[in-house]
């Protein structure tokens, strides 16, 4: 993240949920084409005759679903930095699966889990839950690794027996709140960025009385030195 979203990180203590439909992906959150494409032949009369019916509850789901995402390697990893960060003034949060668990203070229903990456134009969707296609995601974005937190509106909220759904509860997503000592384990400053950002940093972490320690990244450090 840049260093504005990490002030506002430890000035909310929440992570915000974004709105799945307001990625840049069009694909976030959605069936398959394959999927969509061989629903007849991949399932029995009854099953393929309510599937535009899923289909249907599945966009309207895409619109109610609201994930933070989260990069799981055990090493640093150099891509990132450069996709997510456009500028030096970068921050990587480390955090383990059990710590962002724990650190969830809200009582919102939420879940964490891996995404799968799968080819959608030659695999079907899992079927048995509604939320699974918002842990899929096209094998173009398998560099990203992703773990994602996830909420979703239950179908039963905005959907049964409304001859109109209930629009999304947010435009954007929401702030979710969490123990900021408990999710942060380390704080690492992009390995391009310049002294005063590492110092600021020390500053800022100070003022919001987190207790994680601050590392310069060293990806680039020449092995000279």
């Amino acid at each position: 993240m840049d260093f504005t979203k990490f002030v506002s990180l430890l000035e909310d203590s929440a992570l915000f949920m974004t709105r799945a439909d307001k990625f840049k992906d069009p694909f976030e959150g959605t069936i398959t084409s394959f999927d969509k494409a061989n629903r007849y032949s991949l399932y029995d009369k009854g099953l393929a005759d309510i599937l535009p019916i899923i289909d249907h509850l599945s966009d309207l789901q895409r619109e109610r679903s609201y994930v933070n995402c989260w990069h799981c390697n055990e090493f640093e990893s150099a891509a990132m930095w450069d996709l997510y960060v456009k500028s030096n003034e970068g921050i990587a949060i480390k955090t383990t699966l059990e710590a962002l668990s724990d650190s969830i203070t809200s009582d919102q229903h939420v879940w964490i889990g891996n995404v799968e990456y799968i080819d959608f134009n030659n695999a079907a969707t899992p079927r048995g839950n509604h939320y699974y296609p918002m842990f899929l995601k096209r094998k173009s974005f398998e560099h990203e690794k992703e773990v994602r937190v996830f909420y979703g509106e239950h179908p039963n909220d905005y959907y049964a027996n409304k001859p109109i759904p209930d629009k999304p509860k947010y435009q954007f997503g929401f702030k979710l709140p969490v123990d900021l000592n408990i999710l942060i384990q380390e704080i690492y400053i992009s390995p391009n960025a310049a002294t005063w950002l590492y110092e600021l940093v020390l500053k800022v972490k100070k003022r919001y009385e987190i207790e994680a320690r601050v590392v310069q990244s060293d990806l680039y450090k020449s092995p000279l030195h």
